[in-house]
């Protein structure tokens, strides 16, 4: 069941728009979500249901976080992510599920899941900014480029590598493929093969990537800290949440 809660704060119901909306063609999926579609706070935060069949249980399960893979939800708050980390847990596969599962377990986004989201974003802007290593030097071997994406919290500095190959923090990925009819990405980091769903704007680059959304900037975007106080223009809400509706006028 796909719902509109934020798995990471105690499964708090979300509110908005889904502004980009991609479900799996392989799976049943029961859903009037589509892109633009309102996510009213009025009703129950569960916006779908993705259904598989197969001659056994851990086909099935399978098939489910290929699913996963192939779904994308932008705009909105969603347990994807964390739908994804239950199925291949060791605890759902070997049936060892208890009713209070949720109580013993707090849920975060695997730091290797964030680092490939980051260098799927990274390889992608190289690839459609033509951003390449700067050439040969007489005598001495080609020179890197770099280049910064953002989130909301942190500047990622990204290095093409002699090869064209996109490194953080002295990782990169293997195998890069990048369909931008389909806008599917797929690559390898160590032993773990990544399918990831890409949204490419103007001013960001979103990566769907194992149920989780990840935004990426082409300039900075983070909001200072209270201490440097808010006399630039930035509004700040203490308690998570979306804004829906603003009610002022220009001038006002």
């Amino acid at each position: 069941r796909v719902y509109a809660e934020d798995p990471t704060n105690n499964f708090l119901p979300q509110s908005g728009k889904a502004t980009f909306v991609r479900w799996p063609i392989n799976l049943r999926c029961e859903s009037a979500i589509e892109s633009k579609s309102p996510i009213s706070a009025n009703y129950d935060p569960m916006i779908g249901k993705i259904i598989s069949h197969a001659q056994d249980r851990t086909l099935a399960i399978s098939e489910l976080v290929q699913g996963i893979n192939q779904t994308a939800i932008s705009g909105i708050t969603h347990n994807l992510g964390f739908v994804n980390h239950i199925l291949e847990s060791e605890a759902f596969n070997t049936s060892s599920l208890t009713t209070n599962e949720l109580d013993n377990q707090t849920y975060s986004i695997p730091q290797e899941l964030k680092q490939a989201a980051s260098l799927i974003a990274g390889e992608v802007f190289r690839q459609t900014q033509n951003v390449a290593t700067s050439g040969w030097r007489i005598g001495h071997n080609r020179t890197s480029s770099r280049f910064n994406l953002y989130t909301k919290s942190q500047s990622l500095l990204f290095e093409v590598g002699n090869d064209n190959s996109v490194w953080l923090q002295q990782a990169r990925l293997t195998n890069f493929k990048f369909d931008q009819n389909q806008n599917l990405a797929s690559a390898r980091s160590d032993s773990k093969e990544y399918v990831a769903i890409l949204e490419a704007k103007p001013t960001r680059i979103t990566v769907h990537l194992a149920g989780n959304c990840f935004d990426f900037y082409l300039s900075d975007q983070r909001i200072p800290s209270n201490d440097q106080g808010f006399d630039n223009g930035v509004i700040a809400a203490q308690m998570p949440g979306t804004v829906t509706v603003i009610a002022v006028q220009a001038g006002q």
